[in-house]
């Protein structure tokens, strides 16, 4: 993933989480604290993928019309895996994750699709990730 995709994939990944917990009761109490944080992290409890590992679920989710081109060049500035502390969020706001990584993973592809290929607006994206989210709360939403 090159830098700029990376930070959207962030910013979109914050973006859908805020929209939930904007209805949070919790995070109305917190934002009554004195010692709001400044940023939070939103990641899974498990360890994360790395990155062979996403580019090989969004192989499969592409089913093959994905060309990934590995560069040669020795130095690189991309990390092996993209790992985030979410013990702040959990401290803060006692937010854990719903979804393990592979399907934060391809729920993440699906956003993109939605966003990309199909022109949605992002936030219609994300209320769209959030009908999906609370119609799987009802069983595994990683099954």
């Amino acid at each position: 993933m090159d830098q700029l995709a990376s930070t959207l994939f962030r910013l979109r990944f914050l973006l859908c989480r805020f929209v939930v917990l904007r209805s949070n009761s919790r995070l109305e109490a917190a934002l009554q604290s004195d010692n709001i944080p400044q940023a939070l992290n939103f990641g899974p409890n498990e360890e994360s993928l790395s990155v062979s590992e996403i580019i090989q679920i969004a192989e499969e989710y592409y089913q093959g019309k994905l060309k990934v081109e590995f560069s040669t060049n020795s130095v690189s500035n991309e990390e092996d895996s993209l790992d985030l502390d979410s013990g702040l969020a959990y401290a803060f706001l006692k937010w854990q994750p719903k979804l393990n990584p592979r399907v934060a993973t391809i729920w993440t592809l699906d956003w993109w699709e939605w966003v990309i290929r199909n022109q949605r607006e992002p936030l219609e994206a994300c209320k769209e990730n959030l009908r999906m989210f609370l119609e799987s709360n009802q069983s595994d939403p990683n099954s």
